[in-house]
């Protein structure tokens, strides 16, 4: 029994020495300085402040957001990080058409677009509240809050757009249909929350919402022959994404 008991020692003695000659450590925990991350959601948007009724729009608007970002933890309770995203801000407005010989026609729609797309380019600083493994060897989750501040820039040639009328008292009549805001740029302001959990020692998933306040300036202004029109405008905006997220191993 006594040398079972020796030889049960030297076997698991054995064993840490393999395990210890192996460094798992230089591949576990992934190091928590540096991740990238890619997600895809949803951005509500309000219209446009600034600009004359007719060319607000009439309608909050649910459109496709894109963002990329790369972050740098400081420590394990504060990160700050570099997010793009990509945006189309569009809405819709009921205008009333010129009149037709003395004649009214009835409101038709016209087809808004403030920028096709929205490009932000932001620093966020967040606060980190970490959740760790058992014996807190690895850092498995992240909630996270914080703050934006960065800059907008939006791609339109501030074109109009005609159309048919396509109703009495003659169908061939054009009308606008369109309107594109000129291109312009801006700064934006916000905060955000997110939650990330770690699936697999390098990988994770991610989900964020954010509050965001744009102010931009156009090349020109927004209004009928751009007599009386205004070429700044305020709007908010609020995307929320579902994404993946990579941190890079120690020593890679």
């Amino acid at each position: 029994m006594k040398a079972f008991y020796i030889f049960t020692c030297l076997l698991s003695l054995n064993s840490v020495v393999l395990w210890a000659q192996g460094e798992p450590w230089k591949n576990y925990p992934p190091d928590p300085k540096w991740e990238v991350s890619a997600s895809y959601g949803a951005s509500i948007i309000t219209n446009p402040k600034g600009p004359l009724n007719d060319y607000q729009g009439t309608s909050t608007n649910f459109v496709r957001d894109i963002a990329i970002k790369g972050t740098y933890m400081i420590s394990p309770r504060f990160n700050i990080a570099l997010d793009i995203g990509f945006r189309k801000w569009t809405s819709k407005a009921m205008w009333l058409q010129p009149y037709y010989f003395g004649q009214s026609i009835n409101p038709t729609e016209v087809k808004i677009s403030f920028g096709n797309p929205a490009i932000s380019e932001c620093l966020q600083a967040n606060y980190c509240f970490p959740h760790y493994s058992k014996f807190r060897n690895t850092n498995n989750a992240n909630l996270y809050v914080g703050a934006t501040l960065g800059i907008v820039t939006t791609v339109s040639d501030g074109s109009v757009a005609y159309g048919k009328y396509n109703a009495p008292p003659d169908s061939s009549y054009q009308v606008v249909t369109a309107y594109n805001y000129a291109q312009g740029i801006g700064y934006t302001i916000g905060f955000q929350a997110g939650y990330t959990r770690y699936i697999y020692r390098n990988w994770g998933l991610n989900i964020e919402g954010a509050v965001r306040y744009v102010n931009m300036a156009t090349d020109k202004p927004m209004g009928k022959a751009y007599l009386d029109g205004n070429d700044k405008y305020h709007m908010m905006h609020f995307p929320i994404n579902i994404g993946v997220k990579y941190r890079f191993n120690r020593h890679q």
